[in-house]
């Protein structure tokens, strides 16, 4: 059953900056189509004036009327495509694949556990549940730039079943962690500053029963293992997408990179990169925390470890505490 919490500030807000992002894309077009129309009465008014005189006159057979009609109708041929073009641009968000990826459902497992964070800043990310309190993401998620420094856990909003602007679960994370060794300054220098951008966040209220908890593993996978991914990438924010069709392509000398060929797009940060060996039970391989992009020398998207996040959060929580499953 879909609904919406009411009566709490910080929810309204988030709210409220989902629409701005929303609608912003929209007004671009409308304001291109706008330029268009002007240039349509700036340059074609005359022509079309000279054109009605030269009908008046009867001046019809006398060869001039079609390079009339050329000069007519060549810019309404251009204006035409033009209009299509941008009407698909407003349509794109009811198309089914970007990139090859697909539109999934958000409320079949193993997507159902996988959900859309927001935060105070109006950034956006993925990220899965791990624990029955528990949900992974990537550090740099919940670093504000412009403030340098750290977003409070009551302003992170995590969302299930995200689809539209609808959902089945809305929570509020009560606080997070961060390993040691995450740097938010140096994250964009270089791979290697990767390593470390995960965090777990927790929730006050336990996850219902029928939100599964995905499982991480606990060995890193093959070069040339099947892999799959999803989440919340820029082209299609309110729906989620995934690329099913992946393969591990390389791993870092410290095991705690992955590199793999899957579609990943800004968005996708936090996002679980899933075992496609065809077990029923969805294995978490890795958390993508870097896009697909063409300033990317190795064309690759890359991930943490679930193996290395694994062995970090036992060694930050207190003995005897259960952090995630694993397999």
């Amino acid at each position: 059953m879909t609904y919406r919490p009411k009566g709490q500030k910080q929810i309204k807000d988030f709210e409220r900056r989902k629409h701005i992002h929303f609608y912003r894309n929209k007004i671009r077009v409308w304001a291109i189509l706008e330029l268009v129309l002007h240039l349509w009465t700036f340059f074609l008014g005359p022509v079309a004036k000279e054109g009605n005189a030269r009908l008046v006159m009867g001046k019809t057979c006398d060869g001039k009327s079609d390079d009339m009609n050329s000069k007519i109708l060549f810019p309404i041929i251009v204006l035409v495509v033009a209009a299509l073009f941008f009407s698909s641009l407003l349509r794109a968000d009811q198309t089914e694949t970007i990139f090859h990826r697909q539109v999934v459902d958000a409320n079949k497992y193993p997507w159902s556990s996988i959900g859309r964070i927001g935060n105070s800043t109006g950034g956006q990310c993925t990220g899965v549940v791990i624990g029955t309190h528990q949900i992974l993401t990537a550090a740099h998620c919940l670093y504000n730039r412009g403030a340098h420094r750290f977003i409070s856990a009551e302003y992170i909003h995590f969302l299930l079943g995200y689809v539209r602007e609808q959902y089945r679960l809305h929570s509020v994370a009560s606080r997070y962690i961060v390993p040691p060794g995450f740097d938010p300054i140096k994250v964009e220098a270089g791979l290697a500053a990767r390593a470390d951008d995960w965090a777990v966040l927790y929730v006050s209220d336990p996850f219902p029963s029928d939100t599964r908890p995905l499982r991480m593993a606990t060995v890193v996978p093959a070069f040339g293992a099947p892999v799959k991914t999803a989440g919340y990438a820029r082209e299609r924010r309110y729906m989620m997408t995934a690329d099913d069709d992946c393969r591990i392509k390389t791993v870092s000398p410290d095991r705690k990179l992955i590199g793999h060929d899957c579609v990943i797009q800004s968005g996708d940060s936090g996002g679980p990169l899933l075992r496609a060996d065809g077990d029923e039970e969805a294995v978490i391989e890795g958390i993508n925390v870097s896009v697909t992009a063409p300033q990317n020398p190795l064309k690759l998207g890359f991930a943490v470890s679930a193996a290395s996040i694994t062995e970090s959060l036992a060694a930050l929580a207190p003995p005897g505490t259960h952090v995630a499953p694993t397999r």
